[in-house]
């Protein structure tokens, strides 16, 4: 208990930053809604964006977002900010959760965090659990500054499918955080390990893109976690892909439990 709060408090600048800049960007996204709900132009301009485009935001398909000439604030809020929201967390992932183990073997803190009465299991299960919480808090301030911005101009999305929406982010995040975790601890080297992290992340993200234009092969976007989001829908509808979040939770969970396998089985004589 005592080495999570460590984590957190070693933590705060970053989490202070991250809150800063996602509650700023949040509330300024909603904000912006009123000024642009009306606009023509971006009606015309949302016609012309290709297929596989929205299908990678997640509002591909037949979607009235126009009714009686004003954008669907619900789009408005997953075009300009939900869908770049996990990307960012991701990224703040891949950093973190990469060198969880790695980096402290690079600094030489390793040896003396494991000589202290600290199970190796509980070193790993501290600092995720650290780092999951300070996404929560990410994620909550991404409500307030969603919420405080809509209310500042009178207008109004369902703040249960608001809530739930930034639920399901935060599972991809735990998904994402399993296997840079993993990664940490196969390989005693952050550079290695953060690069092999965010190949994989990046690759999942850019897969999201490309394969709805591969005709045949679309299934292979099965194998990006961020294909599974549907952002629009559960905002909009309070529908999730439910299949998604077990993919997410069975992937977090696979990767956690085979990363504390191998932690507890290496030697460290790196």
């Amino acid at each position: 208990m005592l080495l999570y709060f460590s984590t957190i408090k070693l933590s705060r600048t970053a989490l202070i930053t991250w809150s800063i800049i996602i509650w700023i960007y949040s509330f300024l996204v909603a904000y912006m809604y009123n000024s642009i709900k009306d606009a023509a132009e971006m009606e015309n301009l949302i016609d012309i964006i290709p297929d596989h485009i929205k299908a990678a935001m997640g509002t591909a398909g037949d979607i009235d977002i126009f009714i009686d000439g004003i954008m669907d604030p619900n789009y408005f809020i997953t075009q300009e900010y939900l869908a770049w929201l996990p990307l960012m967390l991701a990224i703040f992932s891949v950093f973190y959760c990469g060198g969880i183990i790695s980096r402290e073997a690079e600094r030489g803190t390793l040896d003396l965090l494991l000589s202290q009465p600290l199970a190796r299991k509980n070193l790993i299960l501290c600092k995720l659990a650290a780092f999951l919480t300070m996404v929560s808090l990410l994620l909550m301030f991404s409500c307030i500054g969603i919420s405080l911005g809509l209310l500042i101009i009178g207008t109004t999305i369902n703040i249960g499918h608001l809530f739930l929406a930034h639920i399901i982010i935060g599972l991809l995040i735990f998904a994402v955080s399993g296997y840079c975790t993993l990664l940490s601890c196969i390989s005693m080297d952050p550079r290695h390990s953060i690069a092999y992290a965010g190949a994989i992340t990046s690759g999942m993200y850019i897969l999201n893109f490309m394969v709805p234009t591969l005709g045949s092969f679309q299934w292979v976007a099965n194998l990006s976690l961020f294909h599974h989001l549907n952002i629009f829908n559960t905002l909009s509808s309070g529908t999730p892909n439910w299949n998604g979040s077990i993919v997410y939770i069975s992937t977090g969970a696979l990767c956690l439990v085979l990363a504390l396998l191998i932690f507890e089985r290496r030697d460290l004589n790196y």
